[in-house]
């Protein structure tokens, strides 16, 4: 078995948006003996396109340990931001949109709703401690 051969179509399943197909190909050529750390990445791709944000940012994680000079590195820490978002944990969705480049696509967008967002939960704080103040000053 060519393992590149078979990455590359795996690559290209993920592109092509076929991600049940690229998940079965990818545990199939694992099970062959292939390891290359990249399909680490486009596994979590498509777990995280079958909404299971817990799951690919557990994958991402160990693409980054092992391959953080990766050249997809960057999209597996962008990808990593937006399963943090959906999992609503803003502030460390934050800070690793911050240590992207600011060229990398769609970056800028993200910091800006992510901010607007942490600035929202910020008043929302404020405005429940305003509540709590005033509960213990009329059970006091």
């Amino acid at each position: 078995m060519d393992c590149t051969a078979q990455v590359d179509r795996a690559h290209k399943l993920v592109d092509g948006e076929e991600y049940e197909k690229a998940l079965s190909h990818i545990k199939r050529i694992r099970a062959w003996g292939c390891s290359d750390q990249v399909l680490v990445l486009f596994e979590a791709v498509c777990i995280y396109e079958q909404g299971d944000d817990l799951r690919a940012l557990e994958l991402l994680v160990e693409f980054l340990k092992t391959g953080g000079s990766h050249p997809k590195a960057n999209y597996a820490k962008f990808t990593a931001a937006i399963c943090l978002i959906n999992l609503g944990l803003l502030a460390p969705a934050e800070h690793i949109l911050q240590s992207l480049p600011d060229g990398y696509p769609d970056v800028r967008r993200e910091r800006s709703e992510v901010g607007e967002q942490l600035r929202k939960q910020q008043e929302a704080m404020k405005k429940l401690s305003e509540i709590t103040l005033i509960g213990n000053r009329e059970n006091a």
